[in-house]
């Protein structure tokens, strides 16, 4: 079993090194350039029923430019599970609301002003971040 698992990688490598190089991907070609990739780390966040808090943060990426300009399209995930919120009710109760995940969507418009080998860039974005399985824990319809 072992020389089986030790081929599949030797054979991917093998793979990658054959492949012919897309256009899309050879430098200073064309006006599209195409990038892809991924992050990880921690997400710090606070919410209103518990103090500061640690998830692991999981996202993905893709970079589309064209000659000066630039598209930045993302994808974020925190990974955790059973935090806690609260907020208050039309009734003046406090209710209490669990989620799991915080999820981020974002997309960016990026300028690049300069052509130097350090690449400054400017750009203006729009973001949605939202919570995961949220479910309240209280009772609204007792007070009616």
């Amino acid at each position: 079993m072992r020389i089986v698992s030790l081929r599949i990688p030797v054979i991917a490598f093998a793979l990658c090194l054959g492949a012919a190089q897309l256009e899309a991907q050879e430098p200073g070609n064309g006006a599209f350039q195409w990038y892809i990739g991924g992050q990880g780390g921690i997400l710090n966040f606070r919410t209103s029923a518990q103090d500061r808090d640690n998830m692991p943060m999981a996202g993905g990426h893709l970079l589309i430019t064209a000659r000066r300009t630039g598209l930045l399209l993302s994808v974020e995930e925190g990974l955790g599970s059973d935090e806690v919120a609260a907020f208050t009710d039309a009734f003046g109760a406090t209710q209490f609301a669990t989620f799991n995940d915080i999820r981020k969507y974002s997309a960016t418009l990026m300028a690049f002003p300069l052509s130097i080998p350090i690449q400054p860039y400017v750009g203006v974005g729009v973001g949605v971040i939202h919570v995961v399985n949220p479910s309240t824990t209280g009772d609204a319809q007792s007070h009616q």
